[in-house]
């Protein structure tokens, strides 16, 4: 889900998953709609909170060979994200966190997992994208992406 065209990121490293409070852990098919549910609060405050987003952020999910996440606090599921994944190629896709657990490391917890987890799941680059600036963006970052440089080239036929 979201909108928009934004700057693509690299990762340069592989990274340990989280060790705080927050628990990430894989979410299977029979959590559909609890995850879904998850990511809607958690983007309530956007025009993903439509109900027709769930199709298109199930659609994104449901990629062969992608994997959804769900992290949680003391066993209460607080935040979600997607990791698509096409011929070795995986992009940190949407991710999710209840406003009322912002600021508090989940996203990152997410992004580390979801890195952790890429030679298990056969994925030999990952890609990310999102607005710079952003807190989403400066996450990345953190995470060790890097801008990829981006411009337009023209051809003659």
């Amino acid at each position: 889900a979201g909108s928009g065209t934004v700057p693509a990121l690299i990762s340069e490293g592989n990274y340990a998953p989280d060790t705080s409070e927050i628990q990430v852990r894989r979410s299977g098919l029979e959590e559909r709609e609890a995850y879904l549910d998850l990511f809607q609060q958690a983007f309530d405050h956007r025009e993903e909170r439509a109900l027709e987003y769930r199709a298109f952020q199930w659609a994104e999910d449901d990629l062969p060979g992608g994997v959804r996440y769900i992290a949680e606090i003391d066993g209460k599921p607080v935040g979600m994200a997607s990791f698509p994944i096409l011929n070795g190629v995986g992009f940190l896709g949407t991710a999710g966190v209840l406003p009322e657990y912002r600021c508090r490391g989940v996203q990152r917890a997410l992004i580390r997992q979801r890195l952790a987890d890429t030679t298990a799941l056969r994925c030999d680059l990952v890609l990310a994208g999102d607005s710079p600036g952003s807190t989403t963006y400066r996450n990345f970052e953190r995470a060790g992406f890097r801008l990829i440089p981006t411009g337009t080239m023209w051809a003659e036929r």
